[in-house]
C-alpha cells in the first residue's frame, strides 16, 4: 500500500525468477494526489459597535479527489457574541462549528457566521478547516470596529415674547451614542423678527444677516453635550422659527430642527407714533 501527502509519481518494482534461470521484471508507476483544502475569510474593514456583523468564510477542495469528513471552526474573538450562523453552524464553548462531511473535487462551499462585538477597536476572527488525513488549512481577517455616534438637537426658548422684550434662545448638542462624533458644525438662522444681542457657543461663529455658522467642534466625545446660546431681543411681531441645521462627519444629510415662537404687541416708538398721529 503506497501512501502519500503530496502530488507524486511513485515507482515499484518486481524480479520473478524461475528454476531454470529465467528473470522477469516488472514495472509500474501510481500517481498518488495531494489534498488540497483551502479556506478563506471575508468582512468588513469597519463595522459598528454592538450591531450583527456579517462574515462569509469559503472552504474549498481545489484538489482532484474527493475531502471526507469536513469541518470548520470559528474562534469567537475576545469580546464577541454569537448571533447566528448558516449550514447549521453550532456554538461549542469559545467556537463556532460545522460539520460539513465530503468535499468533491473542485468545489466550494461558503458558510456565514454574524457575531456582535462589544469592544472597541481592531478584532482578529481566526478560522480552520479540516478533513480526514490530518489535512487543515488557516485563515484570518481583520476588522475595526467603531462606536457609531448618536447626535441630538434640542432647543430651548420660550413659546412667546413681547416686542421690545428679551430672552435666550439655547440650543443643546448632544451625543447619545457609543462612538465619537466629528467635525460637528452647526448653523443657526434666526428669524428677521428678532435682533441678536450677543451669541456664544464651543467655537466661534461668522455672520451673514440673519445666518450664524460655528466654525466645526473636532469631536463630541459619546456622553457628551455642547451648548449654542443666542441672547436676542424681539423687534418685529409675528409668528417665528428659529432653524437650526447640524452637519458631522457621519451623517449624509443634515439634522434639521426648528423651534416657533409667538412675538406679540408692537414697539413703544410705534405706539408713541400712533398716538400723535392725527
Amino acid at each position: 500500500r503506497l501512501v502519500s501527502d503530496w502530488s507524486s509519481d511513485v515507482c515499484s518494482s518486481d524480479l520473478a525468477t524461475a528454476g531454470d534461470g529465467c528473470r522477469e521484471r516488472a514495472t509500474w508507476k501510481v500517481r498518488v494526489h495531494e489534498p488540497k483544502l483551502a479556506i478563506a475569510v471575508t468582512r468588513p474593514q469597519k463595522a459598528l459597535l454592538n450591531e450583527p456583523t456579517k462574515y462569509e468564510i469559503t472552504v474549498s477542495n481545489h484538489g482532484v479527489i474527493a475531502l471526507t469528513h469536513v469541518e470548520v471552526l470559528d474562534e469567537l474573538p475576545e469580546g464577541a457574541k454569537f448571533i447566528s450562523a448558516s449550514d447549521g453552524g453550532r456554538q461549542q464553548d469559545r467556537q463556532i462549528h460545522w460539520l460539513l462531511g465530503e468535499a468533491p473535487p473542485n468545489c466550494n462551499k461558503t458558510l456565514t457566521v454574524e457575531l456582535q462585538i462589544a469592544k472597541e477597536g481592531e478584532v482578529v476572527n481566526r478560522v480552520t478547516a479540516k478533513a480526514d488525513r490530518g489535512v487543515t488549512a488557516q485563515a484570518e481577517t481583520k476588522t475595526q470596529f467603531e462606536g457609531a455616534a448618536g447626535i441630538h438637537v434640542e432647543i430651548d426658548s420660550k413659546d412667546k415674547l413681547a416686542v421690545d422684550s428679551e430672552g435666550d434662545c439655547v440650543i443643546r448638542v448632544m451625543n447619545r451614542g457609543t462612538g465619537a462624533a466629528k467635525n460637528v458644525q452647526l448653523t443657526a438662522v434666526v428669524p428677521e423678527q428678532m435682533q441678536v444681542i450677543s451669541k456664544g457657543g464651543p467655537t466661534e461663529a461668522t455672520q451673514e444677516k440673519q445666518r450664524f455658522t460655528f466654525a466645526p467642534l473636532a469631536v463630541l466625545a459619546a456622553g457628551a453635550e455642547e451648548t449654542y446660546k443666542f441672547h436676542v431681543k424681539a423687534v418685529r411681531a409675528g409668528e417665528v422659527k428659529l432653524v437650526v441645521d447640524l452637519m458631522t462627519d457621519d451623517l449624509i444629510t443634515p439634522l434639521h430642527e426648528e423651534e416657533a415662537m409667538t412675538i406679540f404687541g408692537e414697539s413703544a416708538a410705534l405706539g408713541e407714533r400712533g398716538a400723535s398721529a392725527p
